[in-house]
């Protein structure tokens, strides 16, 4: 990835990190999609950028998976989308849907991680 703010948030961010590993790790013999897992995780960076805009509270991907800040986490991806209400239309209707597959698996993710913490425990 590039040096630049997105790949910083990127890397610092766990559930990231484990979303395009796992991304990674799934198409590892196939090198072409590569460059489709760096745009999966470039893309859950501006949300969460969007994200942190809306809401303070915000700091990583894990905390959007909190259901009191839902409704922030909505207007998070009508935003990062181009949602205009007047119309009711997206700007980028194709990418709240990859969002939301996103979003999905990293659930999956912590998901699975608890369950790991609280078997070793």
């Amino acid at each position: 990835m590039a040096n630049d703010t997105i790949s910083f948030i990127a890397r610092m961010n766990v559930t990231i990190v484990s979303f395009g590993e796992k991304m990674f790790a799934k198409c590892a013999k196939q090198p072409h999609q590569f460059q489709y897992v760096k745009q999966k995780i470039r893309e859950l960076v501006r949300f969460l950028l969007v994200a942190r805009d809306t809401n303070p509270s915000i700091i990583s991907l894990k905390d959007c998976i909190n259901p009191p800040i839902f409704k922030d986490v909505i207007r998070a991806v009508r935003e990062t989308c181009k949602f205009d209400g007047m119309d009711g239309t997206y700007g980028a209707p194709s990418l709240a849907l990859k969002l939301w597959h996103s979003f999905r698996k990293c659930a999956g993710l912590l998901k699975s991680q608890a369950y790991k913490q609280k078997t070793q425990s």
